[in-house]
């Protein structure tokens, strides 16, 4: 617990350092290597890349996302990801007798899923007020995670998915929403207060409307992570953080909240102009 404790101090370190220049290309890069490393993580475990080159087309296409994403290099997103495809399985047939189709087109999946969750975490703390987005996403993710694991060690009985992920149950998964729902109106009051002022004003119903969907969401991505690290049979996806696995434990539900709340965005106004 102390090991656990340290790293979550640390790691929350330099979080605020990254969120303080967040303005700055330090954003990118940070969340850039993060989706790297959890590239890295989950190709390894699966085994679904176990040749140089597949991994290094993987990488570049990771490295690269962003700047195609966010419009840096104009060139168009999808036709570089299909491209990214082709590449893969061009090269597979190299290796044709040591390297399955299946593999090819999991790792194709899993580098592209995640370079777009990572890149709409990205675009969501560029955006104006990306600040509060990026913690409402936080709150998703980790506070539905902390609140459902301490409802679950005083008041759970009935498990979610035991085969999964044995410790989950239903009453800590109710209790994680609850939770985040509370730190929802608590992170949007003091947004308001101190960031917002006069400039503008919270549109609190679409923002609890949001919220447990995107907790639900959070829970979903970690029971997928939980699910393919029991078919590796594997605690962890790595130990880059002590007391915390890899980043793709730490992470995991981040790449469905983001990408959810991303596209929520286009249809939901949570910050009201004066």
């Amino acid at each position: 617990m102390k090991k656990r404790i340290a790293t979550a101090v640390v790691g929350l370190a330099i979080l605020a350092v990254v969120l303080f220049l967040r303005d700055t290309y330090l954003v990118d890069v940070c969340i850039t290597l993060l989706n790297l490393l959890a590239v890295w993580e989950i190709l390894r475990v699966t085994r679904y890349v176990t040749w140089g080159p597949h991994l290094a087309v993987c990488s570049l296409y990771t490295i690269g996302a962003p700047f195609v994403f966010q419009g840096i290099i104009p060139v168009n997103m999808t036709a570089v990801t299909v491209l990214f495809g082709m590449v893969l399985f061009c090269l597979s047939l190299i290796r044709h007798k040591e390297v399955r189709p299946a593999q090819a087109a999991m790792a194709f999946a899993f580098t592209a899923l995640l370079a777009y969750a990572f890149n709409t975490l990205t675009t969501l703390l560029h955006m104006e007020n990306g600040l509060f987005y990026f913690a409402l996403a936080c709150n998703a993710a980790w506070i539905t995670d902390a609140g459902a694991y301490f409802v679950g060690v005083f008041l759970g009985k009935h498990k979610m998915a035991p085969e999964i992920s044995p410790k989950k149950t239903v009453e800590g998964a109710v209790g994680g929403i609850v939770v985040s729902f509370i730190a929802a109106v608590l992170i949007s009051l003091g947004y308001e207060a101190f960031f917002l002022k006069d400039d503008g004003s919270i549109a609190y119903l679409p923002v609890l409307i949001m919220t447990p969907l995107l907790s639900l969401a959070g829970m979903l991505g970690d029971l997928v992570a939980s699910y393919i690290k029991r078919d590796c049979k594997l605690k962890d996806f790595g130990n880059l953080m002590p007391g915390h696995g890899g980043v793709m434990d730490r992470f995991d539900s981040f790449v469905v909240t983001a990408p959810l709340l991303y596209v929520g965005l286009q249809y939901f106004t949570l910050i009201l102009k004066p």
